[in-house]
């Protein structure tokens, strides 16, 4: 009798532990079909997405398109949602460079890439410890201001770090938005300089 009854519990605890089993309980063709059709979508953008986040870390390409990979696989078998996006973010992107950027880096090199790996391994053994210990709530202790201004100044040094690939000219890499600022307008002046320059130097050669 005893034995029995633990059945249930085994099974609830099993569920909790792997939340796609619940899923599966009321699953059918139609919302199959519907899984395929969010699944290509997705794909349409997530592929090159990851790939942008991927460089914007300063890893090679190919590198965020194993992270997408990987870790939707994962978020599908231990995911608490079905609904939830999974994979490499932006400011988590800036975060990751801004810390090899410290100790003198070159972005996409092998030492980069080693130091990078061993980066995510620490991380991730934090944040499994602060899930173990359910030490969340500390998050809620950063005021609104703070995360409102960190998440607004990291959108301005990942769109101004884009200039360097539109105009052609090696970016200062920085997570510091003034020298990210300073490099584009002297970028931009000498881009500015030369187009005058060789102007005038074809005007003149015309006479």
């Amino acid at each position: 009798m005893k034995k029995t009854e633990d059945i249930p519990s085994i099974s609830i605890s099993f569920s909790l532990k792997f939340p796609f089993i619940i899923w599966f309980k009321n699953y059918n063709k139609e919302k199959f079909l519907r899984d395929v059709i969010a699944g290509v979508t997705v794909a349409a953008v997530y592929v090159p997405q990851s790939m942008a986040y991927s460089m914007l870390a300063g890893m090679p390409p190919i590198h965020g398109l194993y992270v997408a990979f990987i870790a939707t696989i994962v978020a599908a078998i231990f995911g608490s949602s079905r609904y939830l996006n999974t994979g490499p973010v932006a400011m988590t992107c800036l975060l990751s460079a801004s810390v090899l950027y410290g100790i003198g880096l070159e972005p996409q090199t092998p030492e980069w890439i080693k130091y990078m790996a061993l980066l995510a391994f620490m991380v991730g053994i934090i944040r499994l410890t602060v899930g173990l210990l359910k030490l969340g709530f500390i998050v809620d202790l950063i005021s609104n201001s703070v995360v409102i201004g960190f998440t607004s100044a990291g959108a301005m040094v990942i769109a101004l770090s884009q200039f360097g690939h539109l105009f052609g000219y090696k970016i200062e890499r920085s997570t510091h938005i003034f020298d990210v600022v300073i490099d584009l307008v002297s970028s931009i002046f000498f881009f500015i300089i030369f187009a005058l320059g060789k102007f005038s130097f074809k005007t003149s050669s015309g006479f």
